[in-house]
């Protein structure tokens, strides 16, 4: 191989290990306390430690990303290996948007996007899967259709549905009306049919042999449709991302406009099905997949504009800027945090300082409630991180929230509890205020029928009156 040869294939591996290290490093240092991954993985271990979904606990959301991310910790159960799982799947995800990004731009160019899709990058979701599935069906429809890469979109369709059933279904429409409006895909559109029909199928099946098909039915469907109090929000750090989306959208159009290249629709359509994901909760960590997708227009139309010329040297300090600015911000987060072994699946997580101590009195106290025959029941957002300390998992209390509790009020958990002599309560004072998505009248209900027994910290241990 020739030298030249050989430095072009090293630097073609200087973006994936940059990528990589950023990924790794964003997932592996951060400290330990966000609500939105011990949920996520806690759910995960109830399915690795045998429970199904639907059927032993309530989840709003559709089963695949908790299915496969418990895969791992069915063989060792820690948190550290759910963030190795994870980083592994976000950098799949970077990849490929890095792919789509080169294919548009250039090398350089490509790179930019893809350090700053990982500097607003979420945690691993369900909704960073939704979009990998879309991303991928990106793809596979700008290429010539084959019955192989038919049955493919079909499939992928499919999982969509199974990662998130909003977006999962408007990607399944707008993939449908894809293959009926183009003459070239639409001979293929019974096997794109019938890969989507195969996975559904199976999952049906799946459903009745777990004997979770009505519950399954009554946390992701009937609750989202049922009266009450909904998990819908809108806070102002969504709107720079729903600028960068209107700017992207309105650059789509005007490019295929101008060209008609299926790519430039293909861009638009997709996009606006990543969209989606900021239903119901319009934020920055719902939108922030879709401004990236959307940011690739506007760096389209500065590599290709003649009047910018900028130059290769600039565009490798933008590189090195926002690869500097995720590391910078990855080392910042563990300013103030150490690493405390002395819980098994919490070892080798970084976690801030006192945080691990602060819940060995809750934990201390509910052992002795137990050893007198008492069943604890946890009202809190952060039920989920003192039943990992306990090595327990705990439905409904580990994820008490508005909408995910199916088509059951909240209050009748909460009535069967306070009229439970066995049953000791944990409630934090704060609890109206601990988290919004926390269901209204339970510290109201619980004051009134129960009498405070001890406390620690904003804790309170009730027992009934």
């Amino acid at each position: 191989m020739a030298k030249s040869e050989i430095r072009s294939a090293k630097d073609s591996k200087i973006p994936l290990i940059l990528l990589a290290v950023l990924v790794f490093s964003k997932i592996l240092l951060s400290p330990l306390g966000g609500l939105d991954e011990l949920w996520n993985y806690n759910l995960c271990r109830g399915v690795a430690m045998g429970y199904v979904p639907y059927r032993d606990f309530s989840m709003v959301m559709m089963p695949l990303f908790t299915l496969l991310f418990s895969i791992p910790l069915m063989v060792v159960r820690k948190l550290i290996v759910y963030r190795i799982t994870s980083a592994v799947f976000l950098y799949i995800l970077v990849r490929t948007f890095h792919k789509i990004a080169v294919k548009m731009t250039d090398t350089l160019w490509g790179l930019v996007a893809s350090c700053l899709f990982v500097f607003f990058m979420d945690i691993a979701t369900y909704n960073a899967l939704v979009v990998l599935i879309i991303l991928i069906l990106y793809k596979i429809l700008c290429r010539e259709m084959t019955r192989g890469g038919a049955f493919l979109a079909g499939v992928l369709c499919a999982f969509g549905i199974l990662s998130r059933q909003t977006t999962g279904v408007f990607l399944a429409v707008a993939v449908t009306a894809i293959f009926i409006k183009s003459k070239a895909k639409r001979k293929h559109f019974a096997t794109f049919t019938g890969g989507g029909a195969l996975i559904l199928l199976c999952f049906l099946l799946y459903l009745v042999v777990t004997d979770s098909f009505f519950a399954f039915w009554d946390c992701c469907l009937f609750a989202l449709l049922a009266p009450g109090d909904k998990n819908s929000a809108f806070y102002p750090n969504a709107i720079p991302p729903v600028i960068l989306c209107l700017g992207g959208i309105a650059l789509d159009i005007k490019s295929w406009k101008k060209s008609h290249k299926e790519e430039d629709i293909l861009h638009l359509i997709l996009g606006a099905v990543i969209i989606t994901i900021g239903i119901p909760i319009v934020d920055m960590m719902h939108l922030c997949y879709a401004a990236v997708w959307f940011f690739l227009p506007m760096v389209k139309l500065l590599h290709d504009s003649p009047k910018a010329q900028i130059k290769p040297a600039v565009v490798k300090l933008l590189v090195g800027l926002a690869s500097g600015a995720v590391m910078l911000l990855n080392l910042y987060g563990l300013m103030g945090t150490e690493l405390k072994n002395s819980y098994r699946e919490f070892v080798l997580i970084p976690s801030p300082s006192g945080f691990i101590d602060s819940y060995n009195e809750l934990i201390v106290t509910n052992d002795l409630c137990k050893a007198k025959g008492r069943r604890v029941a946890v009202y809190s957002s952060s039920s989920c991180v003192i039943s990992i300390m306990q090595d327990e998992f705990n439905p409904p209390y580990d994820l008490f929230l508005n909408g995910n509790l199916g088509t059951k009020e909240p209050l009748s958990f909460v009535e069967a509890d306070c009229a439970d002599p066995d049953v000791v309560i944990l409630l934090p004072v704060d609890y109206d205020t601990e988290n919004w998505e926390n269901p209204k009248g339970v510290k109201e209900y619980i004051e009134s029928h129960c009498v405070p027994a001890a406390s620690y910290g904003r804790f309170l241990w009730y027992v009934p009156s």
